[in-house]
């Protein structure tokens, strides 16, 4: 955050036109959202919706609750509930799943996790899918800063608090590679 703090500061003490800024946190970068209006520099938000400022002009981004309705779909088809071309799978389960979350300070991984979940949620009602941990909010799941060691810290902590029945994982719903880094790690472990 402090590097692209600095980057934007210099960014319109050169004299940028305009910033398209990829926050990489959606809330801390007010001072400098402030100096660009000041200026009379346009602001475009890409990717993650920078919150918290009048000062954006413009929001650019993709359906991230499409994205995440992809993600759902990819768990079920790893799962054998969905074939490739979205057709009902051969599995009938039930299957152990966890849930991870991107950065609850990122706008994007609430859309994710609400596309996710509204694959995932009619498959955990009727028990096909069971989060054994008992963790299916967004508020519980979730990853801050997206970093690996905490995901993979988390997965640890689930397989020992819930999985040490000899149970095992049948899958994990995972937004973002670095997250799937640490929880495969875990789970080699």
């Amino acid at each position: 955050i402090p590097t692209q703090s600095q980057q934007v500061d210099q960014m319109i003490t050169q004299g940028a036109d305009v910033l398209i800024i990829a926050a990489i946190d959606g809330t801390a970068l007010s001072g400098q959202l402030q100096n660009a209006a000041d200026q009379g520099i346009p602001v475009i938000a890409y990717d993650r919706l920078i919150r918290d400022s009048e000062n954006v002009d413009f929001y650019v981004s993709f359906d991230n609750f499409q994205v995440g309705v992809a993600q759902g779909n990819a768990l079920l088809t790893g799962l054998g509930l969905l074939n490739e071309d979205g057709s009902p799978g051969s599995a009938t389960g039930p299957f152990n799943i966890e849930l991870f979350a991107g950065s609850l300070d990122d706008n994007n991984a609430h859309f994710f996790f609400d596309g996710a979940m509204s694959v995932l949620q009619p498959l955990m009602d009727d028990g096909t899918l069971v989060v054994k941990s008992g963790q299916t909010d967004i508020e519980k799941v979730a990853t801050l800063r997206w970093q690996q060691e905490t995901a993979q810290k988390r997965m640890e902590d689930l397989l020992t608090s819930s999985y040490n029945d000899g149970s095992r994982v049948d899958g994990v719903l995972s937004p973002y590679d670095g997250l799937s880094r640490g929880i495969i790690t875990a789970l080699q472990n």
